[in-house]
């Protein structure tokens, strides 16, 4: 086992809950399925979005998984498709289509307990009204191989 040494107190309220999101694509360019993971960073912006990018690449394998909400409807000559969008759809809309799965990551936030005063209390971190996110699309090949293009990180 590797072990890396640490200098450095990091203080939990420094953190601040971002989000990598992914969509699967196949080659009919329609998605159906979505997925989600939170991450507690702290650091500038710009470094928090390195780490998500460094991340999105492989994480998609133990994310939350969900669906295209119902709402979204693709029609074609053979009725309707509910819960599928096309990626030029779902890529301009991502509030929309990952509120549920957002929602769903944030219940899903383990719950922590702290000292305070000499008494333990529950505490949990929430997501930000406003969240930084960084949206990835896995790309699923007729093998089943899953390639996830990462974006550039400017």
């Amino acid at each position: 086992m590797r072990q890396i040494k640490t200098d450095e107190d990091v203080l939990h309220s420094t953190a601040e809950l971002c989000l990598n999101l992914w969509y699967f694509v196949d080659d009919s360019g329609i998605v159906v399925r979505i997925a989600g993971k939170a991450y507690a960073l702290r650091g500038s912006d710009e470094e928090k979005r390195v780490a998500l990018h460094l991340m999105a690449g492989t994480d998609h394998l133990t994310a939350t998984q969900g669906k295209i909400p119902e709402h979204f409807i693709i029609h074609t000559e053979h009725g309707q498709l509910k819960g599928a969008a096309p990626v030029n759809l779902l890529y301009d809309n991502e509030a929309n289509a990952y509120g549920p799965l957002i929602d769903q990551i944030e219940r899903d936030l383990p719950k922590r307990i702290r000292s305070v005063d000499s008494n333990y209390e529950q505490f949990s971190i929430n997501i930000p009204q406003q969240p930084l996110i960084v949206t990835t699309a896995v790309y699923e090949r007729e093998d089943g191989e899953l390639v996830a293009r990462v974006g550039k990180r400017n």
